[in-house]
């Protein structure tokens, strides 16, 4: 467990953790734990039951946009852009549409 939580970039407590449910995983650590079991992310949201991935399927772009941002090297432009995505997201952001 400790292998894997380095190899993730989270202490083997905080694997323990996510096991057993008491604490949530990021997207971006939940993609990072996909990249070092060499599975697709989409394992991690298929029915136990069924096997089948639920409606809740990740979008290719949204993949590609958290490995790009997982590739920025600068922890201060990271935490920027997280920033300025959650404004947008709740809506508080510039857009397109909007004037000054």
């Amino acid at each position: 467990m400790a292998q894997l939580g380095h190899a993730v970039g989270v202490s083997y407590q905080q694997i323990q953790k996510y096991e057993v449910g008491d604490s949530r995983m990021s997207a971006a650590t939940l993609y990072r734990l996909a990249r070092v079991l060499d599975v697709p992310l989409i394992v991690f949201f298929q029915d136990a039951d069924s096997g089948r991935a639920t409606e809740a399927l990740i979008d290719d772009e949204i993949m590609r946009l958290m490995s790009a941002i997982e590739r920025i090297p600068d922890t201060d432009v990271r935490l920027s852009l997280r920033r300025l995505l959650a404004c947008l997201g709740d809506g508080d952001g510039w857009s397109p549409n909007s004037r000054p």
